[in-house]
């Protein structure tokens, strides 16, 4: 017999928004950002959109996420170049 459980893992505390973390990605790696915006784009992309990252049901089980956003890019970027 198989369970399947869905949980949303996440740090509450990196939650941001794509252009947010294009800038955030663009700092780190010296380079700019450009958002091309005009009339038709608006037709394209959804408005921005906020996802529930509630995590307190993994708490109440002692889970606690254990690297920043930061931490995560740089960790990846170092396998990437491995």
């Amino acid at each position: 017999m198989r369970f399947w459980c869905w949980a949303n893992a996440a740090n509450e505390e990196s939650y941001c928004s794509i252009k947010a973390m294009a800038d955030f990605v663009a700092e780190m790696g010296k380079v700019a950002v450009k958002i091309d915006e005009n009339e038709e784009s608006g037709k394209i992309f959804p408005p921005e959109s906020y996802m529930n990252l509630e995590v307190g049901k993994l708490r109440g089980l002692s889970w606690r996420a254990r690297h920043s956003l930061k931490d995560m890019f740089v960790r990846m970027e170092g396998a990437m170049q491995s």
